[in-house]
């Protein structure tokens, strides 16, 4: 027994042909009446509604005052979201019982949205009946099983549809969401519930959970696939800096810019960067001789052992405590621009976990960037824990086997979070998503391999030789998104250490 789902080109009645709904319910009411009929003990929901993957693609785009008492708030789309979750919709539907047009669904959901219907519970023959009796009808286009355990698909087939009807034998139930008898059409006149067979109609409704008639369905664990879908969608939409600044003014609206009365959050080239200038660091925060920054500099040497030479390493873990933070502190607009700060809780070079406070500014077309930084008051709680850096203290500068260990292991995790970009794979007529993505490569050029890391990297054959004195090395994960993510990072963490690379990537 599961729940199946029966879905219709959306996008409203066409003027040429149009989708006679009624009938459309008829038939499947009728066919499910009737094959109660020898199941009186037979408990069935009916959900029915709109399918569209927008609803869960939404972010957060903008809030902007636009009166002296209103406020509005926007949204848009992330389409990175938007796509992988029609790509992940197409793929496992696959993987699951189907009948029907499998592009046509793919296409209807991308392009007019869906109509349908959920069934719960029933078995595979009773499925295979309905879509066959369905096959009349107008803007039919075919059945799914709903993997209950997959989150897109139960919420795209079953929790965004409205509770419509229950059927418990022969009973024919309609499902009143918001109580108003006056609302309420008359069974007792003529309709379509005159057509099916049943041998009792009614309105219910339930005031504690309505949308669970007429018995609660056991949301069961998440799938092996439903589990990675979940994971890489929340990946996919984890708030950016801009957004969780918006959050903040989307409840108190008055710490709005007063200039200009908004904050936008849609995202523009590089607005996703945390920026650490070396100067509020190595000759601020952490530079003992400087006149007001020496005391800082004082605090972190002594209690977290990081010097001027550090200074990579501290700006790192400050960057990380932004993105991983999951709210800002003290978010509040001045005349240079929007400021908050973050506590990250920074592991010292002596082996150390402290709390350090960092004040950060967003200025309009700007990426978020540090204004000052000092550990912060004993017992301040973090809101960002402590992160493994791959910078080597400077002891161990000059140590390229330790260098490339830590350099891959980054750059093999980064490729392992990486969500690909799904694309679309055209073959004449057909069209299939390809949710892994585009291929493609990736590699790191050192560009000076005549001494040092490059020259170590030739040496033990783990790069090879190209131009003039420089060596490559190739990413080693498959896919463009990810040979991409392992290629940044290995570059970002050898050139923390002063190594000049740089990267390159060709998709396929």
């Amino acid at each position: 027994m599961g729940v199946f789902a029966f879905v219709f080109l959306g996008g409203g009645p066409t003027p040429t042909k149009p989708r006679p709904i009624d009938t459309d319910t008829t038939r499947l009411v009728r066919t499910l009446i009737a094959h109660a009929a020898g199941h009186p003990s037979a408990k069935i929901a009916i959900r029915s509604g709109g399918v569209w993957v927008d609803e869960q693609a939404w972010q957060r785009a903008e809030v902007r005052w636009v009166s002296p008492t209103a406020v509005q708030h926007s949204a848009a789309i992330n389409p990175h979201a938007w796509l992988y979750i029609v790509a992940e919709f197409a793929e496992a539907r696959r993987e699951a019982w189907h009948r029907g047009d499998l592009q046509a669904i793919d296409t209807a959901l991308s392009h007019h949205g869906l109509d349908g219907y959920a069934v719960s519970s029933i078995d595979v023959v009773t499925a295979e009946l309905l879509h066959h009796i369905l096959l009349e009808s107008t803007h039919y286009l075919g059945a799914i099983e709903v993997d209950m355990g997959h989150p897109i698909m139960r919420d795209l087939l079953w929790s965004y549809l409205i509770p419509a009807y229950e059927l418990i034998g022969t009973k024919l139930g309609f499902v009143d969401l918001l109580p108003s008898e006056e609302d309420r059409e008359s069974l007792d006149e003529s309709g379509w519930w005159r057509d099916v067979g049943a041998t009792n109609l009614y309105w219910t409704t339930d005031s504690d959970d309505a949308y669970q008639h007429p018995d609660p369905i056991d949301i069961p664990p998440a799938s092996l696939r439903g589990h990675r879908a979940f994971t890489n969608l929340q990946r996919i939409m984890a708030p950016t800096v801009r957004e969780r600044i918006l959050d903040e003014f989307a409840v108190n609206p008055a710490k709005l810019p007063a200039d200009t009365g908004a904050f936008c959050a849609r995202p523009f080239p590089g607005s996703d960067f945390v920026v650490v200038p070396e100067a509020k660091l190595r000759h601020y925060a952490l530079d003992l001789q400087h006149d007001t920054g020496k005391h800082k500099a004082r605090l972190f040497r002594d209690l977290l052992g990081i010097y001027a030479d550090d200074w990579q390493y501290l700006a790192e873990q400050l960057r990380r405590g932004v993105r991983q933070a999951p709210a800002l502190r003290e978010v509040r607009s001045d005349q240079y621009g929007v400021r908050f700060d973050v506590v990250t809780a920074v592991q010292g070079r002596n082996g150390a976990i402290k709390p350090v406070l960092s004040g950060w500014i967003v200025k309009p077309g700007m990426p978020a960037t540090l204004t000052t930084t000092l550990p912060a008051a004993r017992g301040t709680c973090a809101d960002a824990g402590p992160d493994a850096v791959p910078i080597l203290p400077s002891t161990d500068f000059g140590d390229w086997s330790l260098l490339w260990r830590v350099a891959s292991a980054a750059a093999d995790q980064a490729a392992d979070l990486v969500v690909p970009y799904p694309i679309i794979a055209v073959d004449g007529n057909q069209r299939q998503y390809v949710l892994a993505g585009a291929t493609g490569l990736a590699d790191v050029r050192i560009r000076d391999a005549s001494h040092g890391f490059g020259q170590w990297l030739l040496t033990t054959g783990r790069a090879s030789s190209c131009g003039e004195s420089a060596a490559e090395i190739s990413a080693p994960v498959e896919g463009c998104d990810a040979a991409a993510a392992w290629a940044q990072t290995f570059a970002d963490v050898v050139g923390w250490h002063g190594i000049r690379c740089a990267v390159r990537t060709s998709a396929r």
